[in-house]
């Protein structure tokens, strides 16, 4: 989101011409990508996920199971982008994956009184959220096939989670998501 910002900001002000061509050329390439360390977004994305269970009434023990699937699920997404996987595949693999430690979790008598939130946040970091924010900001601008194109993919990412979600359940039996 850095270089898209950064981007942003030369193309206007060469637009209102307080950039000449060299300017905007010696801008771009000083533009770095800004990257976190791997370990760091598996962390950050476990903890979201756990938080979003516990302000949901998923208690901590909810919490917990959220954040030990959501947290291997992501660093699966990473390992399967990584391998460039296809975008939708990768979806649906780490649906499986977060839905079926979660799931499997709460199977065990440690976990037996935890809502079932604790499995659905646990897939919250497979919501295409910029995709959807992008789609319906291209149709308010007018550029509507550009929107409905974004929103398709957002969909297709979406379908590919729910065929996660519904494989993992179906193959180990889990029932009750609330």
């Amino acid at each position: 989101m850095h270089v898209v910002t950064e981007v942003q900001h030369i193309v206007i002000l060469a637009e209102h011409k307080l950039l000449d061509y060299k300017d905007v050329e010696k801008r771009f390439t000083q533009i770095k990508p800004l990257r976190y360390p791997r370990w760091l977004l598996v962390l950050m994305v476990g903890l979201s996920c756990a938080c979003f269970c516990k302000l949901n009434n998923g208690g901590w023990d909810g919490a917990l199971v959220t954040f030990c699937a959501s947290t291997v699920a992501m660093y699966i997404r990473q390992l399967l982008t990584h391998r460039s996987m296809h975008p939708q595949i990768n979806f649906c693999i780490t649906a499986f994956v977060a839905t079926t430690i979660s799931g499997l979790m709460l199977r065990l008598p440690t976990f037996a009184s935890t809502p079932t939130v604790a499995m659905a946040a646990s897939v919250l970091l497979l919501v295409p959220g910029f995709p959807l924010i992008n789609a319906v900001a291209d149709m308010f601008k007018g550029h509507i096939n550009t929107g409905l194109a974004r929103w398709a993919l957002a969909s297709l990412l979406t379908l590919a989670t729910c065929i996660g979600v519904v494989m993992a359940m179906t193959m180990w039996g889990l029932r009750g998501w609330a």
